[in-house]
């Protein structure tokens, strides 16, 4: 919360408020005796001291944090207070200091009794160490990694493998593939060692080894692997868990570029699921089949499975099993672009989710519709599923399962791509939070409205917030406003500036300036784009070579625009996903973006977009070609 004030009132320019804030703070610290209170307080205070450009202060205080943190008890503990110091050292580029602190937790985490903290610990090692700039250190890290991951105890015997599968996937991030496919090798030793009679376990490690020769673009590799998977499932009687098996063996299959080798095991699954005869299980298998036959390119097959997977659903006589299998259903025809079928399917679902009588089924059942029409991209066909589930919403009576509906709603409405539609729901939203006194709801609301720059409707939301949630909900509203006046305080991809240059016969030349986080071939933006306000694609820019020590950049390209006058909306696409700590899913595209006409340069404005907009396009042509590091 300290950090986010500051952060915004130094955008605003308000510095020496914001200074006078971290001293109050950084005064109330001498009266904290729990050493991990005190250390996270400093940890806090030297990262605003350095939002404050104060980086000799910030120094200063970090020993004093580590001092705290040593002084923790125990290891879980001791490892996050660690993990607070580090990212600070990281910040002021202390690579040194940070490396050192970052071999303290190493060991610290061999220490951690929480069987699912000791992953975590390792896998936050794993990540910072690939953020070092300097190389060698972050190997030698690794190399420390790739010990720990074969000599901690784990009580999940899954988490070896998986923890060896994240150091080779570090070591592909430092162009170390050699190294990175020999620490995988080990991983799959240690997937195959364990008993198949704990097939889970078995298929967390085979998963994870599976994921990372994915990462390494060993396309061949996973089929290594994945028949593995698929006879572990063929070996299960119990038909919910093996279907829950084959819905995870389709998702991995789907997300591998496996060609023809691909295709043939996905038929081999599709058979598996015959032998299933729990049909929500079944349902939800043919459903994930479906779309994994779409991304391998098998079109007239997907549409066939997902025909099976709705007559699977159809067959449950139960409404609330009924009710989640329709919505899984719904989510796989968005994803096929089948609309009709979508609309039909959620239509089925909520009347199933509507002759529910307990508040708890009702809740979960209109939270699964919910989820689902978030997804359509339609924005009046999202509207009116949305505005359906509001309304069956206030007919349930326990306050907390009406609060969690509306959670998922709000959730939901974040997912909508149709921008005017989403502020709409959100006011509605807005509205039904308040009678029911769902705080927490009109505090995720009163966030979107002001990412969407609803901002009259944002402080309208704000009011009914909990008073202990309106300083940070405040704060990061001015961090928003900030950002939209200077948007080259972002920390995404953003465009800074467009100008277009009239070349006759309806040609414009558009140069679009740009600020992005490149590193590498693996995270940079890689193409800009040219959108109608229907989401329409009319031109692109691919780009080939990440720009780390050029930012901005701009680069130009030549679009014919028609009608000169007609709104357009430019944005840019990261190779890689842009939030990894978020939990709305991977998204590749910025939600941030100019809006404006070719034929008034001066018109383009910052806008946000849903992080859904205009999704579909992103499989269309031109795609970037082979990145080629400068």
């Amino acid at each position: 919360m300290l950090s986010t004030a500051v952060r915004a009132a130094v955008q605003l320019g308000e510095t020496d408020r914001a200074r006078s804030l971290v001293e109050q703070v950084l005064a109330a610290t001498d009266s904290i005796d729990d050493p991990r209170d005190k250390s996270r307080m400093l940890s806090q205070v030297a990262w605003a001291y350095e939002q404050l450009g104060e980086t000799d202060r910030a120094r200063s205080l970090l020993p004093q944090a580590l001092a705290a943190a040593n002084a923790i008890g125990k290891p879980w503990g001791q490892f996050s207070a660690l993990s607070d110091v580090v990212k600070v050292y990281a910040r002021l580029e202390e690579e040194e200091q940070t490396q050192a602190v970052l071999e303290q937790a190493l060991r610290v985490a061999g220490s951690i009794y929480e069987p699912d903290f000791k992953p975590i610990a390792l896998g936050g090692v794993i990540r910072a160490a690939v953020q070092l700039e300097e190389s060698d250190r972050a190997r030698v890290l690794l190399e420390q990694a790739v010990t720990a991951a074969n000599t901690f105890s784990f009580e999940k015997f899954s988490a070896r493998p998986r923890m060896l599968s994240q150091v080779a996937w570090a070591y592909g991030q430092l162009g170390e593939d050699a190294r990175a496919r020999a620490v995988l090798e080990q991983a799959l030793v240690a997937a195959d060692s364990i008993d198949s009679d704990r097939f889970w376990l078995k298929l967390g490690g085979l998963k994870a080894v599976a994921w990372a020769y994915e990462q390494l673009e060993e396309s061949d590799r996973p089929q290594a692997v994945l028949p593995k998977i698929l006879a572990i499932a063929r070996s299960i009687d119990d038909s919910m868990d093996k279907s829950d098996l084959l819905s995870l063996l389709a998702q991995t299959m789907g997300q591998t570029e496996a060609g023809e080798p691909g295709r043939s095991l996905l038929k081999q699954v599709l058979a598996a699921t015959d032998s299933l005869n729990e049909p929500r299980g079944k349902s939800k298998a043919l459903g994930d089949i479906a779309l994994a036959a779409e991304q391998l390119q098998e079109g007239e097959l997907a549409r066939a499975v997902l025909q099976q997977a709705l007559a699977a659903a159809n067959s449950l006589n139960e409404p609330e099993p009924q009710t989640y299998a329709l919505s899984a259903v719904a989510r796989r025809a968005v994803q096929l672009q089948e609309g009709e079928l979508a609309r039909a399917v959620l239509q089925q679902a909520l009347a199933a989710a509507n002759s529910l009588n307990e508040s708890k089924d009702k809740s979960s059942a209109l939270s699964a519709v919910a989820k689902a029409a978030g997804q359509i991209e339609e924005g009046e066909l999202a509207r009116a599923i949305l505005e359906q589930v509001l309304a069956a919403a206030t007919s349930i009576d326990k306050s907390q399962d009406k609060s969690k509906t509306l959670t998922a709603v709000a959730k939901a409405v974040e997912q909508v791509s149709d921008l005017e539609t989403a502020k709409d729901l959100l006011r509605q939203l807005s509205k039904v939070a308040k009678q029911a006194e769902a705080f927490e709801v009109s505090s995720q609301v009163a966030r979107s409205q002001a990412l969407y720059g609803d901002w009259q409707a944002a402080l309208r939301t704000l009011r009914d917030c909990q008073e202990t949630d309106k300083i940070e909900i405040l704060a990061q509203m001015l961090t928003y406003h900030a950002e939209n006046q200077r948007p080259q305080l972002m920390d995404i991809p953003a465009v800074l500036a467009v100008n277009a240059v009239e070349k006759g016969m309806g040609q414009y030349r558009l140069q679009v300036k740009i600020q992005s986080p490149d590193k590498s071939c693996d995270r940079y933006t890689n193409w800009w784009e040219v959108l109608s306000e229907e989401g329409e694609l009319l031109g692109r820019k691919t780009l080939n070579t990440p720009h780390k020590f050029e930012c901005p950049f701009t680069t130009e390209k030549t679009i014919a625009f028609p009608d000169p006058d007609r709104a357009i909306i430019v944005r840019v696409h990261f190779s890689d996903d842009i939030d990894r700590d978020s939990r709305s899913g991977i998204n590749h595209y910025s939600t941030q973006a100019l809006k404006g006409m070719v034929g008034k340069p001066e018109s383009f404005e910052l806008i946000r977009l849903p992080a859904r907009f205009a999704a579909r396009v992103e499989r269309q042509d031109p795609q970037p070609p082979e990145c080629q590091e400068n």
